[in-house]
C-alpha cells in the first residue's frame, strides 16, 4: 500500500491574454461539455450535475499506465471568475480562474494549489508549463470560435 502524504505545494500561476471580450470568454470557458478535453488531447469527461452556478463531473486519466478517475467540482462566480476543486486518490487540487478586461481582449489568470496524498510532489515549473500548453490550445479554440461568429454557448 502506498504511503499517504499530506504535503501541500506552494501555488503556481499562469496567465493568457485572449483576443475576445470578457463576457464571451466567461460564457465560452464555463460552458462545460463532456468532450471539452478533446481540445487538449484528453479523455472525455462525464458531467454528473449542471446547474446555473455549479458543475460536477468525473474525469478519467491515466497514471503509469493505469486508468483512474477523479472528480471535478466547479463553482461559477459570474461575471469574471470560477473555482475548480479536483479530487482523486493521489492528490487534491484547487484552481481559481479570473478574467480581467485588457482593452478589447481578456486576460485569464489561473492559480493552482495542490495537496499530495499518495504520489511524490511534481515540479512546479513542469506543472505550470503543462497547464500553459493546455491553455494555449483552449485559447486557440476560443479565439477561433469568436472570430468565426460562433455563439459562446451551445
Amino acid at each position: 500500500m502506498a504511503e499517504v502524504r499530506t504535503e501541500t505545494m506552494p501555488g503556481y500561476k499562469i496567465s493568457k491574454v485572449c483576443r475576445v471580450p470578457l463576457d464571451y470568454a466567461f460564457a465560452w470557458l464555463t460552458d462545460f461539455r463532456d468532450d471539452d478535453a478533446k481540445m487538449i488531447g484528453g479523455k472525455p469527461r462525464k458531467i454528473l450535475r449542471r446547474t446555473k452556478r455549479n458543475f460536477v463531473w468525473i474525469q478519467p486519466y491515466t497514471r503509469d499506465g493505469v486508468d483512474k478517475i477523479g472528480v471535478r467540482i466547479v463553482t461559477l462566480r459570474p461575471p469574471d471568475s470560477w473555482h475548480n476543486d479536483v479530487i482523486n486518490e493521489e492528490k487534491e487540487s484547487k484552481f481559481d480562474y479570473h478574467l480581467t478586461p485588457v482593452g478589447k481582449s481578456t486576460k485569464l489568470t489561473i492559480t493552482a494549489k495542490i495537496r499530495y496524498k499518495t504520489i511524490k510532489p511534481e515540479k512546479m515549473r513542469e506543472l505550470a508549463r503543462n497547464l500553459s500548453a493546455e491553455w494555449d490550445k483552449y485559447k486557440a479554440a476560443l479565439e477561433k470560435d469568436y472570430s468565426s461568429g460562433k455563439p459562446a454557448t451551445a
